[in-house]
């Protein structure tokens, strides 16, 4: 009985297979024996010239899950001829026995098989044995560049990539999709780069393009936003960012050729403090005293070695997108004159230079040598020192004896310093000895006298100083230096004690003053007179008139003056304490007080109330350094 079964069950399932087999064989659709379909491409631009070298890829065409065209598989490729300009794409079609023909896409190319490519869709109907020929004008990029003389810029390597939008559809840096890294301008000078226009991309990318060019190393200049429009070609022709750098010392003298400086990138730390990146590159100086940078704009900081090795750095230098940028690079000069143990200018000889040191206590001590500094003909040495404080010595003969004497001085940037060494006791230099500190010696007549002043010197190029009540002068290169030495040196003092020092008015601080009372609005508002209101109080009288006559212009009554309280702060800075740090100098040839309202004002008020100063007498006068 089992057996029975088993041998009906086996003939069930045999005549099981061969049923579906012949169904199977019945409602397969039958194929057609194709003859081969054969294509010629030719691929044109806007001037009507054939394009070489472009791949071309023919696909089958299905749609996607939107019901729009899409390719689904590769079935032959081919490229343009550089001779004949065509490209002959040949493959045999599969096609139902029902079909007449088959529909397919086609892909074109120039570096990048995929990205930038140009689609086209619904423009093949093959059947068996078509031969079709087919002509497109394709659009693309022609890029040229230049330098910022107009000269043009050969064998330029670039990048391109598709351009990316943030979601505010602005366009952003991105390094993404890219077409090839492969251009390059040659030594004609251009390169055509065929890429799509929106209207023939696949997935939306495409149309809209990032160009990257590189000159050297890593130097990338990018340029957003590069369109393309159908059947176009789109001139781009880009200009390089360069910085003309021109460089002197204080003495308005060309740097000599051969120097050069050395950009870097410019970083900053968390608290502020900028420090050198990466080193960019290094340009040689010419004989006109300039280099020539080309980069991406930006801002950098650049590198000088100043005549014994030392790094001068100038900050945020910087280059502005599309020009060039003419930049002055000035550095500091030092001149060294040195007398003998008679008094007498020393002549061709070496004076030394030194790095100092300071201990735990801020003691001074002679450091490392750094070179020689040569005594000319002329009485001096002269050279080109970073910025920092440096130890200045020369060995003397003393009773057979070689004797050092010395002085630490402080160099500063972008200035013309004239030093002196005149030996004495506190000037020899013995092992393990400390060094005076800088700016320290014994307190002259002429800076007794000059206490509070501001100087100018006659006799150069109207330098302004200031000479602190310690009879410490500090140079006041600009509006930046003035509003440091205000806030540095300054004094608090109460509401009530600045009230007894006039003010001090001057027609010729400028300055805006809308009510015109021939006050300023900056000053109005530190002295709490109204700046829209020439006649605060109501009393008929301007507040510059009541001012000028001892009134107050905010009330009634007279102002209560103390000469003699002003007398002792004549040439002191003030700053408000119970204010907003408001800061005031008191003028020691009127003992009125002038308002400091930011460091430009405050350096124009500064050398508006200055006395002239020889350099004779200026050198009498200890520096000090902010």
């Amino acid at each position: 009985m089992k057996i029975k079964i088993i041998s009906f069950l086996l003939a069930s399932a045999f005549l099981s297979f061969f049923s579906a087999h012949d169904a199977k064989a019945q409602t397969a659709p039958a194929t057609q024996k194709c003859e081969p379909v054969r294509l010629e491409f030719v691929f044109r631009n806007p001037n009507g010239d054939f394009i070489p070298n472009m791949g071309v890829e023919v696909w089958t065409q299905g749609n996607d899950v939107d019901g729009k065209p899409a390719p689904l598989k590769k079935v032959a490729s081919g490229k343009t001829d550089t001779i004949v300009g065509k490209a002959i794409v040949t493959f045999t079609p599969t096609l139902a026995a029902s079909q007449s023909s088959g529909i397919f896409a086609f892909k074109v190319f120039d570096k990048n098989n995929d990205i930038g490519a140009f689609w086209y869709f619904n423009e093949l109907s093959l059947g068996c044995g078509s031969q079709v020929q087919s002509t497109k004008v394709l659009s693309g990029i022609r890029l040229v560049f230049r330098d910022q003389d107009g000269n043009l810029k050969k064998n330029v390597k670039f990048s391109l990539y598709t351009q990316r939008y943030d979601i505010e559809n602005k366009p952003i840096n991105e390094k993404k999709d890219l077409v090839s890294s492969a251009y390059d301008t040659g030594a004609e000078g251009e390169e055509i780069a065929y890429l799509t226009d929106p209207q023939q991309t696949m997935k939306g990318v495409g149309g809209d393009y990032v160009m990257v060019a590189n000159l050297g190393g890593d130097i990338g200049f990018v340029e957003n936003y590069i369109h393309v429009n159908s059947q176009q070609i789109t001139e781009y022709e880009y200009v390089f960012t360069d910085m003309l750098a021109i460089t002197e010392d204080a003495s308005g003298k060309l740097i000599p050729a051969g120097k050069s400086l050395e950009f870097f990138e410019q970083k900053q730390d968390v608290k502020g403090k900028f420090y050198l990146g990466k080193s960019l590159k290094k340009i040689t100086i010419n004989a006109k005293g300039e280099a020539l940078f080309e980069y991406p704009f930006g801002t950098y900081a650049v590198v000088m070695k100043d005549d014994f090795g030392k790094d001068i750095t100038f900050w945020n230098v910087m280059m502005q997108k599309y020009q060039r940028s003419r930049q002055k690079f000035i550095t500091n000069l030092t001149r060294l004159e040195v007398f003998d143990l008679k008094g007498k200018v020393i002549k061709n000889a070496n004076a030394q230079i030194y790095s100092v040191t300071q201990d735990y206590r801020g003691d001074y001590f002679k450091d490392k040598s750094l070179g020689n500094i040569k005594l000319t003909e002329k009485g001096y040495g002269e050279n080109i020192i970073a910025p920092g404080k440096y130890l200045l010595s020369m060995k003397l003969n003393k009773d057979g004896k070689m004797l050092e004497y010395g002085k630490i001085f402080v160099v500063e940037s972008g200035r013309l310093q004239k030093f002196q060494i005149k030996p004495s006791p506190e000037l020899l230099i013995e092992f393990g000895k400390k060094l005076p500190a800088p700016g320290s010696g014994p307190l002259t007549a002429i800076a007794k006298k000059l206490k509070g002043y501001i100087l100018l010197q006659t006799e150069s190029k109207g330098e302004a100083w200031y000479v602190d009540t310690t009879g410490k002068r500090y140079y006041l290169a600009d509006g930046s230096a003035a509003y440091q030495a205000m806030r540095k040196l300054g004094l608090g003092a109460k509401n009530s004690d600045l009230q007894k020092i006039p003010i001090g008015i001057r027609s010729d601080l400028g300055g805006f003053d809308t009510d015109g009372d021939g006050l300023s609005n900056t000053l109005e508002e530190a002295i709490g007179t109204d700046p829209m209101n020439s006649d605060t109080d109501g009393d008929s009288y301007q507040d510059n008139a009541e001012l000028n006559n001892g009134f107050n212009p905010s009330g009634g009554g007279r102002l209560k003056y103390d000469t003699a309280f002003a007398n002792k702060l004549k040439g002191k800075i003030l700053l408000q304490t119970e204010g907003k740090g408001e800061a005031w100098y008191i003028n020691p040839k009127d003992g009125h007080r002038y308002y400091l309202a930011n460091g430009e004002v405050a350096y124009q008020i500064m050398r508006l109330l200055s006395l002239g100063i020889s350099n004779a007498n200026l050198d009498q006068i200890n520096e000090a350094s902010l």
